[in-house]
């Protein structure tokens, strides 16, 4: 029986179209599985294990006995700030003491001389030695071998530090950074009753060790302790790949969506074929019961089959790809879990079990008097009734996956809407057409009627193609806004060095060696440390359990003033400043701090600034990318409201690679300002920003595909039955250019229409969705709709021929 059913060219379309759905499904699963895995690893690079407990003083015992109740590798660090002194120069280093199996995760590096390459080390500072980044060096005017003072001993430096692995944890550090053996720590005396110091834990372990851990260690990370994870939502990387997961789901959904539309219409067919067949094994005593058993068991099968097939071909798609992208950017990308074979099979089970499901119960109502009638089923409302029920645990398969509640919706919507617009159109465009054919050549009017005469199933074919089109251009558009928006967050000059403490008194200076330099600084910022007070007169609470108060912000904050909007900064309510503000009590806030203090447009805030209260009116709240590597504020206001003083700076530029030499020299001659190097973050940043654009690029090549393919299917399982009637006409003594040229106008004209509905469609959904999901705006391009008809109509053209040429090469009286 399946052997039989095999040779059908429903069931081979049936097969093709499923096993498209299952590989891309499984693909698009197991390549997030991977990366999310990859970016953990990545993460735990970063801050040097897979857990960080941070605490102004030595992490109990009570934590460090259930790290090792649950098997965890641990390491202890503590981080303090020091003077290192020669003869002549001194310093304030940020100094790190380590342990002899640190780091958990990640890698040191360090050079010989400046003027090295850095290397991989597995190693640490030994005891009486110290590395020492290489602008620390030139602050100090030493070199690799001597001897500096470190706090109240002395230290050989033996290298040069370039990178360790929690450099990015530890927030932006702008004193230069230094290593040495925890031996030397108590030889230091920096770590005195009353001193500012760090210690911090570093775990590593299994995942489940690490829940395990997670679940007892929570309740003890009450104020001051704090643990950070390698899936932390602050970081820009997990924020992109949430992004990228949004568009897989998507692809995802569309792709399953559209496998369902065309097995719908595939199974329609397959179940018409099958009518005679039916009506004969009914006549030679076969129940009802039986045909269903017999045509269900036959397409498990073949479900199973396509469920283990294309789940291997998924994963094998997604280790091709990895592969790719290991040697490409040089991240090592884990093996994926197994879940996504049980969704793969979920999956074809589905869309071949399920959405054939009531046309098998049709076939089994089939009478034995059908044999004589050769009629097709009628579509009761027991059918639409099943259809709405695979409709909805399809819906909740997908919500289940994707857990995008917006996502689901817009898809869902837009596929009804695309659904209800076919008919609508199509109605009125016979309408016209039927008014307009008296006027029209007799190809047209043939090619009308013709239109007329397949109504129904040109109306469905219609429908599943202009669902095809909307979802592709759907997925072509997300795709380009997405790329667009990760190029924008990270251009290529994006600056890797912040300047801070800049006396007004060398500003010029630095500005005259930056320009030397070709170093293009971005806008100088004045800064003044401020603290919120009140709000509209009312005292703010600094603790957040007290009843009846609004809490305030439990620290100072950098505040500045410019009549210029930061580039990265949008005005998502009220006004910026214009040429009236300057010199006027007024200010600009930021969004996240907005809402959080519950403050409006107009409200008044009081900050206390230099033991003043500076009262201003809020006249506009911004949206800040935070992650931009571009000095960015809360709180702005705008120039001349501060008297004319000294006041420190702050700016950010691009130093290029062949230009850091330049930045040893800044440090020496300017060595009151302190330079923070993000190059190491904005590397990874990069990294992580090409890895997700090279996978959704590949799943989106890869969805075109299966797009392409489902056009196909619609097309070519419409055939039957305009070869039925195109039979017909050649009987009557039509010729094969006459059909040849009526298929052609019908064929043509039906691409248009179902290119124009999808194009349109899409492109109110990919104005919702980029607006909603991926935080950014697409601008409609309405060429769309000519380039999504143009595609329509030739690939509606071609299936078509491809079936019907074949058919006319033979007799009319073989068929």
């Amino acid at each position: 029986m399946v052997i039989r059913e095999l040779r059908s060219k429903e069931v081979r379309i049936l097969i093709l179209t499923a096993l498209c759905a299952v590989i891309c499904t499984t693909s698009i699963l197991f390549t997030i599985s991977s990366i999310r895995l990859a970016l953990n690893n990545v993460n735990s690079a970063l801050i040097g294990g897979d857990r960080v407990i941070s605490a102004p003083m030595p992490i109990s015992n009570e934590i460090l006995d259930l790290a090792h109740q649950h098997n965890l590798i641990s390491t202890s660090t503590v981080n303090f700030y020091s003077m290192l002194s020669t003869d002549v120069d001194l310093v304030l280093a940020a100094v790190k003491s380590v342990e002899s199996n640190y780091p958990l995760r990640g890698e040191l590096q360090i050079a010989s001389s400046p003027e090295q390459k850095s290397y991989v080390t597995d190693s640490i500072p030994t005891p009486g030695t110290i590395w020492l980044e290489a602008r620390a060096l030139a602050l100090l005017n030493t070199k690799v071998g001597q001897q500096i003072t470190v706090g109240a001993t002395q230290l050989r430096i033996a290298a040069i530090l370039t990178q360790e692995p929690d450099r990015v944890a530890d927030g932006l550090t702008f004193a230069p950074r230094a290593l040495i053996n925890a031996q030397d720590l108590r030889a230091t005396g920096a770590v005195q009753p009353g001193s500012r110091v760090t210690y911090k834990l570093l775990l590593a372990g299994s995942p489940d060790a690490l829940a395990a851990f997670d679940e007892q260690v929570l309740p003890l990370m009450i104020d001051p302790y704090k643990m950070k994870d390698s899936s932390s939502k602050d970081t820009s990387s997990i924020r992109t790949l949430e992004q990228a997961e949004k568009y897989l789901g998507l692809a995802m959904l569309v792709n399953i969506i559209l496998s369902a539309v065309a097995i719908t219409i595939v199974t329609y067919r397959y179940s018409v074929e099958r009518i005679e067949d039916v009506a004969i094994l009914r006549c030679i005593g076969a129940s009802s019961r039986q045909i269903v058993l017999m045509y269900l068991s036959s397409l498990t099968l073949v479900a199973l089959i396509v469920g283990v097939l294309g789940s291997s071909i998924g994963f094998a798609i997604q280790q091709v790809a990895t592969n790719i992208l290991v040697k490409y950017l040089h991240i090592v990308i884990p093996l994926p879990g197994f879940a996504p074979l049980v969704f793969g099979l979920s999956c074809s089970l589905l869309l071949i079990v399920g959405v054939a499901l009531p046309q098998i119960i049709r076939l089994g109502k089939v009478a034995p008097v059908q044999i004589l009638r050769q009629s097709n089923l009628p579509l009761t409302k027991q059918t639409m009734f099943s259809y709405l029920i695979l409709a909805g645990i399809l819906v909740s398969l997908l919500y289940w996956q994707v857990q995008d509640t917006n996502l689901v919706f817009s898809i869902v919507l837009g596929l009804i809407i695309t659904i209800a617009s076919t008919f609508i159109v199509l109605y009125f465009l016979f309408k016209a057409l039927d008014f307009v054919s008296k006027y029209l050549p007799a190809i047209l009017r043939l090619s009308i009627h013709n239109m007329f005469y397949n109504s129904r199933n040109n109306i469905i074919q219609v429908m599943a193609f202009a669902l095809v089109i909307c979802v592709g251009t759907l997925l072509f558009i997300t795709h380009s806004e997405l790329l667009n928006t990760w190029q924008k967050q990270l251009p290529v000059n994006t600056p890797n060095y912040f300047a801070l403490n800049i006396d007004s008194d060398i500003l010029p200076g630095l500005q005259q060696y930056l320009a030397k330099h070709n170093i293009k600084a971005e806008n100088f910022y004045p800064i003044v440390r401020g603290t919120l007070s009140k709000i509209n007169n009312e005292l703010l609470s600094q603790n957040d359990d007290v009843p009846g108060k609004r809490s305030g912000i439990n620290r100072a904050l950098n505040l500045t003033w410019t009549d210029q909007l930061p580039a990265d900064n949008n005005i998502i309510a009220g006004e910026w400043f214009d040429a009236h503000d300057i010199g006027k009590p007024v200010l600009s806030i930021e969004k996240q701090i907005a809402d959080r203090l519950k403050v409006k447009l107009a409200d008044e805030l009081t900050f206390v600034i230099n033991g003043n209260n500076v009262i201003a009116r809020v006249t506009s709240i911004r949206s800040v990318q935070w992650d931009s590597f571009q000095p960015n504020f809360y709180v702005i206001y705008p120039p001349g409201l501060f008297p004319a003083e000294s006041f420190a700076y702050m700016t950010s530029f691009y130093v290029a690679p062949d230009n850091e030499p330049a930045m040893l020299e800044l440090v020496k001659t300017f060595p009151s300002i302190s330079l923070l190097s993000v190059s190491l973050m904005l590397d990874y940043a990069n990294s992580i920003i090409r890895l997700l654009s090279l996978v959704i690029g590949y799943i989106w090549i890869f969805s075109m595909i299966v797009v392409i393919l489902l056009l196909s299917a619609v097309v070519l399982s419409s055939l039957p039955q305009r070869n039925y009637q195109t039979n017909l006409m050649r009987i009557l003594g039509s010729s094969k250019r006459q059909i040849m040229s009526i298929l052609v106008v019908e064929f043509l004209l039906l691409g248009a229409v179902s290119g124009v509905l999808g194009v349109s469609i899409a492109s109110g959904m990919a104005k919702y969705i980029t607006r909603s999901i991926f935080q950014s705006s697409y601008p409609i391009n309405w060429y769309l709709l000519v380039v999504g008809a143009t595609i329509s109509s030739i690939i509606m053209l071609l299936c078509g021929l491809f079936g019907t040429n074949r058919f006319l090469k033979s007799s009319p009286i073989s068929h």
